[in-house]
């Protein structure tokens, strides 16, 4: 038999190899990659020579298989794309099996208490490799206030919550949050958690994954795109979750310290706070293996959607459809495309990217398929023959697609809510306001913070709290709902039925009216607002407000420049919150009992 010859670089080319330089070109020449030094010259450009195939060597510790894997991978996936092979072939879509949960509802509440009982059994996942560059903002998404009356950011935000529901579910717990985060945000995701202490949770409690990258491909035979002596690397998906979990044995961790459930969260979803705890609730009352946050959806809007596809032969499969696939599967199998109901919203629900896993069936698939989730790629050619790439491409991969790995018998739904409660915080505010004036939902910052004030004024109306209403404002071109405004605290409100305990008696505020409480053991029974009320009480401070009267200018928005000297968080949605001390009445308590009636 005759043997391929391979390439290697000859010594007088490169005569200084260490041992990472080696096993970098035996992966980049076990997966047909001569060309990337084919041309080298002895005496040029050593230092970056090296540099490359420490790179070639990294990538290919980081991905399952290696490079050799991933150019198979490739190859294969390249092929059927020239083919135009449709990976829906065959399959017929329904609608899966999922409820509606509406808030300020018996259903909700006793949902959400099953959900506190679980939570202590819970791991919490959340994907965050992406800057804000889109949204005009340089930092982190982590980074960003949700809202500017505190300025809590979004991490600030979530570990708050997870704290809260594990002192409510015992307190002997520790919940784990494992973060993904990638080249561009690992060290500055590090950095905000060591600058705030971890927000009060344990440094141990937390594990940060960061995602590599994988080679560009210029061409059908999936040979690597480089720039110089560097590997052209693009970032391979959130699919990648499910590897880092693997390959850092957390799943494994996890099962053998009793958890049960895996909530997998979004990184500028603020409102996830007041659904996923129903929503694991649904989990473990119809034993979903997987349950799915949802929202309606309008047909065409640029939004996966949760289908149940049926096919002869194979096993049914549960899974996210997206939008630029679901019309042309509905017209070839059902003859018509995605339409409306009477409700104008679409019968399949809208995939939101956060879901519930049973811990020990996901375990067992991660075993199984090493991490892995079924990857896809999508050139852009420049020929009709699909010859040429106008640009290079790479395999991808999406954590919702992971079903397609579970057991055949696993039970795998949804559960969804209304659709003004999904709000990320995705788009620039100039691409909000367009959509916002198209009917379709901003998801800017100041709409990210507009939604969320509205949760709170909905919890403190449903609290019984009489609330005057305001008039709706418009800051570059988003409109918001204006009027009163508050930020209750995940310490004070970690659920809506714990916070309704809270408030008693008569409460009211005028549209102008802000409302701050973070306090755990805080108690408004009566309770007049016109202007600014800022409480804030440490656990060993027990504060019952009663019979109060608070008049004041009140910390109002005001309009910010658009020059650099402005913060981005606060330039990106046209204001701040004026948060002169003067024009509010701050109570803060360390410790004791205390009953106020008047300032």
């Amino acid at each position: 038999k005759k043997t391929k010859k391979k390439m290697v670089v000859d010594p007088m080319i490169l005569p200084s190899m260490d041992e990472e330089c080696k096993q970098g070109l035996a992966a980049l020449t076990a997966a047909g990659q001569e060309h990337i030094f084919a041309s080298w010259k002895a005496g040029e450009g050593d230092t970056e020579k090296i540099s490359l195939l420490k790179q070639a060597n990294e990538v290919d510790q980081g991905y399952p298989g290696g490079l050799k894997k991933y150019k198979e991978n490739a190859v294969k996936l390249l092929k059927e794309s020239k083919q135009g092979v449709n990976p829906l072939e065959g399959y017929v879509p329904s609608v899966p099996a999922g409820m509606k949960v509406e808030m300020d509802t018996e259903a909700y509440d006793t949902l959400t208490k099953r959900g506190l009982e679980e939570v202590k059994n819970a791991c919490f996942v959340m994907v965050a490799g992406g800057l804000g560059e889109r949204l005009g903002y340089p930092g982190i998404k982590l980074s960003l206030p949700v809202e500017t009356a505190t300025m809590t950011c979004f991490l600030q935000l979530y570990i708050s919550y997870i704290l809260e529901w594990q002192n409510l579910s015992g307190g002997d717990c520790e919940i784990p949050f494992a973060i993904m985060t990638s080249d561009d945000t690992h060290s500055s995701t590090e950095q905000l958690l060591v600058r705030n202490e971890y927000f009060g949770m344990k440094k141990d409690q937390i594990t940060l994954m960061k995602q590599g990258k994988v080679p560009s491909l210029i061409d059908n035979s999936a040979r690597f795109a480089t720039n110089g002596f560097s590997l052209m690397t693009k970032p391979h998906g959130h699919g990648d979750v499910h590897q880092l979990l693997f390959s850092k044995g957390l799943t494994k961790t996890w099962l053998d310290n009793g958890k049960k459930w895996v909530i997998v969260m979004q990184d500028t979803h603020s409102l996830i706070t007041h659904k996923i705890l129903s929503t694991l609730g649904v989990s473990a009352r119809d034993s979903f293996d997987m349950n799915s946050v949802s929202i309606p959806r309008k047909p065409g809007e640029a939004s996966g959607s949760i289908c149940l596809l049926t096919k002869p032969n194979e096993p049914p499969l549960t899974i996210n459809i997206e939008y630029n696939q679901l019309n042309p599967l509905l017209n070839d199998t059902l003859g018509h495309g995605d339409v409306a109901g009477d409700d104008g919203f679409s019968p399949y629900p809208g995939n939101v990217n956060s879901f519930v896993l049973n811990l020990s069936v996901y375990h067992s698939v991660l075993q199984e398929s090493q991490g892995v989730v079924p990857e896809f790629v999508n050139p852009k050619y420049a020929d009709a023959a699909r010859e040429t790439f106008k640009s290079p491409t790479r395999l991808e991969c999406m954590m919702q697609d992971i079903p397609k790995f579970f057991p055949k018998n696993s039970k795998i739904g949804f559960t969804s809510y209304d659709r003004w409660l999904y709000c990320p915080v995705k788009n620039a505010t100039k691409d909000g306001a367009v959509k916002q004036q198209a009917g379709q939902v901003a998801s800017c910052a100041a709409a990210g913070e507009d939604v969320w004030n509205m949760m709170m004024i909905k919890m403190l109306k449903e609290s019984g709290v009489r609330i005057d209403e305001g008039e709706k404002e418009t800051w570059l071109g988003v409109e918001v709902t204006g009027g009163a405004r508050a930020m209750l605290s995940a310490k004070f409100a970690p659920t809506h039925e714990v916070m309704r305990s809270k408030l008693q008696g008569n409460v009211s505020m005028t549209a102008s009216s802000l409302l701050i409480v973070n306090g755990r053991n805080v108690t408004i029974k009566n309770l007049t607002l016109d202007g600014t009320l800022v409480i804030n009480a440490e656990d060993s401070a027990n504060v019952t407000i009663d019979g109060l009267t608070v008049t004041n200018k009140g910390w109002a928005r005001t309009p910010v420049s658009d020059s650099d000297d402005t913060p981005a968080s606060l330039r990106i949605r046209g204001y701040t919150t004026d948060t002169t001390p003067e024009f509010a009445a701050v109570l803060s308590y360390s410790t004791g009992d205390h009953v106020v009636s008047k300032l």
